[in-house]
Protein backbone atom coordinates (compact mmCIF):
# COMPACT_ATOMS: atom_id res chain seq x y z
CA UNK A 1 0.00 0.00 0.00
CA UNK A 2 1.08 3.72 -0.61
CA UNK A 3 0.54 6.49 1.92
CA UNK A 4 -0.30 9.64 0.13
CA UNK A 5 0.44 12.61 2.54
CA UNK A 6 -0.72 16.08 1.62
CA UNK A 7 0.29 18.96 3.88
CA UNK A 8 -2.35 21.64 3.79
CA UNK A 9 -2.27 25.11 4.48
CA UNK A 10 -4.86 27.89 3.25
CA UNK A 11 -5.55 25.69 0.50
CA UNK A 12 -9.13 26.24 -0.17
CA UNK A 13 -8.91 27.06 -3.07
CA UNK A 14 -6.80 24.44 -5.46
CA UNK A 15 -7.01 21.66 -2.42
CA UNK A 16 -10.49 19.91 -4.55
CA UNK A 17 -8.62 19.79 -7.88
CA UNK A 18 -5.39 17.78 -5.82
CA UNK A 19 -7.72 15.15 -4.29
CA UNK A 20 -9.44 14.55 -7.02
CA UNK A 21 -6.08 13.91 -9.12
CA UNK A 22 -5.68 11.28 -6.02
CA UNK A 23 -9.19 9.59 -6.20
CA UNK A 24 -8.27 9.34 -10.57
CA UNK A 25 -5.28 7.54 -10.11
CA UNK A 26 -5.18 4.12 -11.86
CA UNK A 27 -3.40 2.25 -8.77
CA UNK A 28 -5.90 1.71 -5.96
CA UNK A 29 -4.55 0.35 -3.06
CA UNK A 30 -3.30 3.49 -1.55
CA UNK A 31 -4.40 5.67 1.81
CA UNK A 32 -4.42 9.91 1.74
CA UNK A 33 -3.68 11.76 4.79
CA UNK A 34 -4.67 15.14 4.44
CA UNK A 35 -2.62 17.71 7.45
CA UNK A 36 -4.36 20.57 8.10
CA UNK A 37 -1.49 23.13 9.20
CA UNK A 38 -3.96 25.60 11.17
CA UNK A 39 -5.19 26.83 8.22
CA UNK A 40 -7.03 30.21 8.60
CA UNK A 41 -9.28 29.57 5.31
CA UNK A 42 -11.85 26.95 5.06
CA UNK A 43 -9.36 24.23 3.81
CA UNK A 44 -11.14 21.61 6.80
CA UNK A 45 -14.66 22.39 5.69
CA UNK A 46 -14.09 22.02 1.85
CA UNK A 47 -12.21 18.81 2.45
CA UNK A 48 -14.17 17.70 5.05
CA UNK A 49 -17.31 18.36 2.55
CA UNK A 50 -15.62 16.55 -0.59
CA UNK A 51 -14.74 13.47 1.73
CA UNK A 52 -18.39 12.99 2.33
CA UNK A 53 -19.10 13.23 -1.08
CA UNK A 54 -17.32 10.88 -2.66
CA UNK A 55 -18.02 7.10 -2.95
CA UNK A 56 -18.01 4.94 0.12
CA UNK A 57 -15.55 2.92 -0.96
CA UNK A 58 -13.19 5.89 -1.73
CA UNK A 59 -14.12 7.80 1.58
CA UNK A 60 -12.72 5.16 4.02
CA UNK A 61 -9.62 6.23 1.97
CA UNK A 62 -8.97 9.95 2.90
CA UNK A 63 -8.64 11.16 6.64
CA UNK A 64 -8.06 14.26 7.76
CA UNK A 65 -5.59 15.15 10.21
CA UNK A 66 -4.93 18.87 12.41
CA UNK A 67 -1.57 19.96 13.97
CA UNK A 68 -2.17 22.04 16.87
CA UNK A 69 -0.43 24.50 15.72
CA UNK A 70 0.87 25.86 12.86
CA UNK A 71 4.56 24.45 12.22
CA UNK A 72 5.12 24.11 8.41
CA UNK A 73 5.21 21.73 5.66
CA UNK A 74 7.74 19.86 7.41
CA UNK A 75 5.98 19.31 10.72
CA UNK A 76 2.96 18.82 8.52
CA UNK A 77 4.37 15.56 6.81
CA UNK A 78 5.99 14.43 9.90
CA UNK A 79 2.81 13.92 11.33
CA UNK A 80 1.41 12.21 7.93
CA UNK A 81 4.74 9.69 8.10
CA UNK A 82 3.81 9.10 11.98
CA UNK A 83 0.59 7.76 10.98
CA UNK A 84 1.43 6.03 7.49
CA UNK A 85 0.70 2.23 7.31
CA UNK A 86 1.68 2.09 3.59
CA UNK A 87 5.46 0.82 2.78
CA UNK A 88 5.51 3.30 0.64
CA UNK A 89 5.21 7.26 1.07
CA UNK A 90 4.10 9.09 -1.86
CA UNK A 91 4.31 12.85 -1.06
CA UNK A 92 1.81 15.71 -2.95
CA UNK A 93 1.60 19.69 -1.77
CA UNK A 94 -2.35 20.57 -1.50
CA UNK A 95 -1.68 23.09 -4.92
CA UNK A 96 0.04 20.42 -7.29
CA UNK A 97 -2.12 17.20 -8.98
CA UNK A 98 -0.77 14.28 -10.44
CA UNK A 99 -1.04 12.26 -13.72
CA UNK A 100 -3.89 9.37 -13.48
CA UNK A 101 -0.82 7.05 -13.99
CA UNK A 102 1.13 8.27 -11.69
CA UNK A 103 1.49 5.94 -8.90
CA UNK A 104 0.63 3.28 -11.13
CA UNK A 105 3.77 3.91 -12.79
CA UNK A 106 6.14 4.00 -9.90
CA UNK A 107 4.81 0.82 -8.49
CA UNK A 108 5.48 -0.93 -11.86
CA UNK A 109 9.04 0.67 -11.64
CA UNK A 110 9.36 0.02 -7.48
CA UNK A 111 8.86 -4.34 -8.26
CA UNK A 112 11.25 -4.22 -11.41
CA UNK A 113 14.06 -2.36 -8.89
CA UNK A 114 13.62 -3.04 -5.45
CA UNK A 115 16.83 -1.95 -4.70
CA UNK A 116 15.21 1.52 -5.30
CA UNK A 117 14.34 3.63 -2.36
CA UNK A 118 13.13 6.51 -3.76
CA UNK A 119 11.39 7.59 -7.31
CA UNK A 120 11.14 10.68 -8.68
CA UNK A 121 9.95 12.35 -11.87
CA UNK A 122 9.05 15.38 -14.02
CA UNK A 123 6.74 18.74 -13.77
CA UNK A 124 4.22 20.07 -15.90
CA UNK A 125 4.36 23.66 -14.81
CA UNK A 126 1.47 26.04 -14.97
CA UNK A 127 0.05 29.28 -14.29
CA UNK A 128 -2.49 29.50 -11.14
CA UNK A 129 -6.23 29.99 -12.53
CA UNK A 130 -4.96 28.35 -15.86
CA UNK A 131 -8.11 26.11 -17.48
CA UNK A 132 -7.13 22.36 -17.75
CA UNK A 133 -7.38 22.04 -21.19
CA UNK A 134 -4.21 24.76 -21.70
CA UNK A 135 -2.19 22.42 -19.72
CA UNK A 136 -0.95 20.59 -22.38
CA UNK A 137 1.94 17.43 -21.67
CA UNK A 138 4.84 16.88 -23.94
CA UNK A 139 5.66 13.34 -23.40
CA UNK A 140 9.24 12.19 -23.90
CA UNK A 141 9.19 10.03 -26.31
CA UNK A 142 11.98 7.47 -24.42
CA UNK A 143 11.66 6.99 -20.70
CA UNK A 144 15.08 7.96 -19.17
CA UNK A 145 15.97 6.38 -15.97
CA UNK A 146 19.03 8.38 -14.00
CA UNK A 147 20.67 7.38 -10.72
CA UNK A 148 20.81 10.45 -8.38
CA UNK A 149 23.77 10.45 -6.19
CA UNK A 150 24.90 12.35 -2.93
CA UNK A 151 27.54 13.93 -5.29
CA UNK A 152 25.11 15.22 -7.28
CA UNK A 153 22.18 16.38 -4.56
CA UNK A 154 25.64 18.47 -3.28
CA UNK A 155 25.45 20.73 -6.13
CA UNK A 156 21.61 21.32 -6.60
CA UNK A 157 18.58 19.39 -5.77
CA UNK A 158 16.45 17.67 -8.37
CA UNK A 159 14.17 15.77 -6.90
CA UNK A 160 10.69 17.28 -6.66
CA UNK A 161 8.37 16.67 -4.05
CA UNK A 162 5.49 16.08 -5.24
CA UNK A 163 7.02 13.37 -7.36
CA UNK A 164 8.48 11.53 -4.98
CA UNK A 165 7.58 7.85 -3.46
CA UNK A 166 9.79 6.87 -0.88
CA UNK A 167 10.10 3.76 1.72
CA UNK A 168 8.72 4.44 4.60
CA UNK A 169 11.25 2.82 6.38
CA UNK A 170 13.93 5.04 5.03
CA UNK A 171 12.29 8.03 6.24
CA UNK A 172 12.16 6.52 9.31
CA UNK A 173 15.56 5.38 9.31
CA UNK A 174 16.58 9.04 8.38
CA UNK A 175 14.17 10.77 11.03
CA UNK A 176 12.12 12.52 8.58
CA UNK A 177 11.59 16.45 7.52
CA UNK A 178 13.78 18.84 9.93
CA UNK A 179 11.57 21.57 11.41
CA UNK A 180 13.99 24.24 11.61
CA UNK A 181 13.36 24.64 7.38
CA UNK A 182 10.48 25.92 5.67
CA UNK A 183 10.30 25.66 2.11
CA UNK A 184 13.99 24.01 1.25
CA UNK A 185 12.84 21.21 4.26
CA UNK A 186 13.02 18.24 0.94
CA UNK A 187 16.36 19.05 0.07
CA UNK A 188 17.64 18.69 3.50
CA UNK A 189 15.65 15.21 3.55
CA UNK A 190 17.14 14.15 -0.07
CA UNK A 191 20.57 14.66 1.19
CA UNK A 192 20.47 12.41 4.29
CA UNK A 193 18.40 9.77 2.22
CA UNK A 194 20.97 9.56 -0.72
CA UNK A 195 23.91 9.45 2.35
CA UNK A 196 21.75 6.63 3.76
CA UNK A 197 21.40 4.97 0.22
CA UNK A 198 24.79 5.34 -0.64
CA UNK A 199 25.86 3.20 2.82
CA UNK A 200 23.35 0.46 2.55
CA UNK A 201 24.08 0.22 -1.85
CA UNK A 202 20.65 1.25 -2.62
CA UNK A 203 19.53 4.01 -4.97
CA UNK A 204 17.75 7.17 -5.81
CA UNK A 205 16.52 7.30 -9.40
CA UNK A 206 14.68 10.54 -11.26
CA UNK A 207 12.49 9.43 -14.53
CA UNK A 208 11.91 12.27 -17.07
CA UNK A 209 8.45 11.00 -16.90
CA UNK A 210 6.08 13.89 -16.44
CA UNK A 211 3.95 13.02 -13.34
CA UNK A 212 2.54 16.31 -11.58
CA UNK A 213 1.12 19.56 -12.49
CA UNK A 214 3.12 22.13 -10.81
CA UNK A 215 1.15 24.97 -9.94
CA UNK A 216 2.86 28.35 -10.14
CA UNK A 217 1.40 30.83 -7.64
CA UNK A 218 1.52 34.78 -6.69
CA UNK A 219 3.52 35.25 -3.68
CA UNK A 220 4.87 31.78 -3.07
CA UNK A 221 7.67 31.09 -1.17
CA UNK A 222 9.90 29.19 -3.65
CA UNK A 223 9.82 32.20 -6.01
CA UNK A 224 10.42 34.66 -3.21
CA UNK A 225 14.68 34.48 -2.73
CA UNK A 226 14.19 37.15 0.29
CA UNK A 227 12.58 33.62 2.24
CA UNK A 228 14.31 30.95 0.50
CA UNK A 229 17.30 31.53 -0.28
CA UNK A 230 18.49 32.13 3.48
CA UNK A 231 16.36 28.74 4.00
CA UNK A 232 18.35 26.62 1.24
CA UNK A 233 21.94 28.67 2.60
CA UNK A 234 20.81 27.39 6.29
CA UNK A 235 20.42 23.76 4.71
CA UNK A 236 24.01 24.26 2.71
CA UNK A 237 25.18 24.90 6.02
CA UNK A 238 24.09 22.24 7.88
CA UNK A 239 24.97 19.43 5.04
CA UNK A 240 28.60 20.72 4.69
CA UNK A 241 29.10 21.25 8.54
CA UNK A 242 31.86 19.06 9.98
CA UNK A 243 29.81 15.45 10.48
CA UNK A 244 27.27 16.90 7.67
CA UNK A 245 26.15 14.25 4.89
CA UNK A 246 28.45 16.28 2.53
CA UNK A 247 31.11 17.23 4.69
CA UNK A 248 33.51 15.30 2.30
CA UNK A 249 32.43 17.11 -0.59
CA UNK A 250 33.87 20.78 0.92
CA UNK A 251 35.55 20.69 -2.97
CA UNK A 252 32.10 21.63 -4.86
CA UNK A 253 30.72 24.07 -1.92
CA UNK A 254 31.68 26.79 -4.06
CA UNK A 255 30.07 25.69 -6.78
CA UNK A 256 26.94 25.06 -5.35
CA UNK A 257 26.93 28.21 -3.31
CA UNK A 258 26.88 29.88 -6.72
CA UNK A 259 24.18 27.58 -8.33
CA UNK A 260 22.16 28.75 -5.63
CA UNK A 261 22.35 32.66 -6.02
CA UNK A 262 21.99 32.30 -9.84
CA UNK A 263 18.60 30.42 -9.20
CA UNK A 264 18.12 33.58 -6.68
CA UNK A 265 18.94 35.83 -9.08
CA UNK A 266 16.30 35.26 -11.11
CA UNK A 267 13.75 34.38 -8.63
CA UNK A 268 14.79 38.20 -7.69
CA UNK A 269 14.03 39.39 -11.62
CA UNK A 270 10.82 37.35 -12.01
CA UNK A 271 8.98 39.35 -8.96
CA UNK A 272 10.70 42.63 -10.82
CA UNK A 273 13.39 43.68 -8.46
CA UNK A 274 16.48 44.43 -11.09
CA UNK A 275 19.04 45.70 -8.26
CA UNK A 276 18.41 42.39 -6.19
CA UNK A 277 18.84 40.13 -9.29
CA UNK A 278 22.12 41.48 -10.58
CA UNK A 279 23.30 41.85 -6.79
CA UNK A 280 22.58 38.16 -6.69
CA UNK A 281 24.34 37.68 -10.05
CA UNK A 282 27.26 39.19 -8.65
CA UNK A 283 27.61 36.58 -5.49
CA UNK A 284 27.01 33.87 -8.19
CA UNK A 285 29.77 35.26 -10.64
CA UNK A 286 31.85 35.44 -7.97
CA UNK A 287 31.88 31.89 -6.13
CA UNK A 288 31.55 30.29 -9.42
CA UNK A 289 35.16 32.16 -10.27
CA UNK A 290 36.21 30.22 -6.97
CA UNK A 291 34.50 26.88 -8.08
CA UNK A 292 36.82 23.83 -8.41
CA UNK A 293 34.24 22.88 -11.39
CA UNK A 294 33.14 26.48 -12.62
CA UNK A 295 29.82 26.21 -13.91
CA UNK A 296 29.49 27.05 -17.81
CA UNK A 297 26.41 29.41 -17.68
CA UNK A 298 25.18 32.03 -20.08
CA UNK A 299 26.83 34.95 -17.61
CA UNK A 300 26.78 38.11 -19.57
CA UNK A 301 23.92 37.20 -21.61
CA UNK A 302 21.99 36.63 -17.81
CA UNK A 303 23.35 40.18 -16.93
CA UNK A 304 21.95 41.72 -20.07
CA UNK A 305 18.69 40.63 -19.67
CA UNK A 306 18.65 41.83 -15.52
CA UNK A 307 19.86 45.49 -16.71
CA UNK A 308 17.67 45.52 -19.98
CA UNK A 309 14.61 43.53 -20.58
CA UNK A 310 11.29 43.07 -19.63
CA UNK A 311 10.32 40.30 -16.68
CA UNK A 312 9.10 37.37 -17.41
CA UNK A 313 5.61 36.61 -17.09
CA UNK A 314 5.26 33.99 -14.71
CA UNK A 315 1.99 34.83 -13.18
CA UNK A 316 3.62 36.47 -9.91
CA UNK A 317 6.12 33.17 -9.46
CA UNK A 318 6.45 29.36 -8.92
CA UNK A 319 5.77 28.17 -5.49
Amino acid sequence: MISIIIPAYNSAATIVETLESVAAQTFIDYEVLIVDDCSKDETVAVVKKWIASVSPAQTSRFTLHALPVNGGPAMARNRGIQEAKGEWVAFLDADDIWFPEKLEYQMRLAVEQPEVVLWSGECLCFVDGESPEHRIAVKSKTEVLRTVTLEELAWHNPIRTSTVMIRKKVLEDTGGFDTQFRGPEDYDLWLRVAALAERKGAGLVVTDRLLTHYRQTVGSLSMDERKFLPQVLKVMAKAYSSGGVLAQYQHLRNGAMSEQYWGGSWMAFSRGDRIAAIQLWLKAWRLNCRASLPAKRPWYKMLIRYCCLPQPNLGGGAK
